[in-house]
């Protein structure tokens, strides 16, 4: 299946990990962190420029990645959807570091599925803020719910019109948030 768009892709690393004990971003799998991971699962589907959100570390990168600070630091999801959109200034697919199983025929999928405002990932049913395509057109809103500190993603997914992508096995969508998850992936 040829791609025939880009768009700009966001790898969010901001994340405290209290429930990993440990930071997320530079636990290793595949022989590469999972920040580098999701960087090259997004570069296989096609998307450029790319991004890093979060605190700088060493996540061996591939060439060109950029790292973007978090102006609203510690404000969750929100804050590095925000430094991602305000980045790339159009589309923007916004993936997390935790979700090893993610497919580059999905993130495909997302990529050519956008259409204007906002679509989100729909798997069995179930809405999901993450993996998703935001469009820049949200960076108003976002940045009003970052200054009332009203950091919720899931009423940002009613702020526009959603196109839902059923993710073809819930299982892509699992992402590690404990020790015990990280356990079950080594065993794979």
């Amino acid at each position: 299946m040829a791609l025939q768009k880009t768009m700009a892709a966001a790898i969010l690393t901001g994340g405290l990990s209290l429930r990993m004990g440990r930071d997320k971003s530079l636990l290793r799998y595949q022989g590469q962190t999972l920040a580098a991971l999701a960087a090259t699962k997004a570069l296989k589907a096609g998307c450029w420029p790319l991004f890093v959100v979060g605190p700088k570390k060493p996540y061996g990168l591939p060439p060109g990645v950029l790292l973007l600070a978090e102006k609203w630091r510690g404000s969750g999801p929100l804050s590095g959807i925000e430094a991602a959109l305000s980045e790339a200034g159009g589309p923007c697919l916004v993936l997390p570091c935790d979700m090893p199983f993610l497919s580059v025929a999905f993130l495909r999928r997302l990529v050519l599925a956008h259409g204007p405002r906002i679509r989100v990932t729909a798997c069995a049913g179930e809405l999901r803020p993450l993996p998703a395509v935001y469009d820049a057109s949200l960076l108003p809103v976002i940045r009003r719910k970052l200054k009332a500190e009203k950091n919720a993603l899931f009423p940002l997914l009613k702020s526009g019109r959603q196109r839902r992508v059923p993710c073809p096995k819930a299982f892509f969508l699992e992402n590690l948030n404990s020790p015990k998850s990280m356990d079950r992936l080594r065993k794979l």
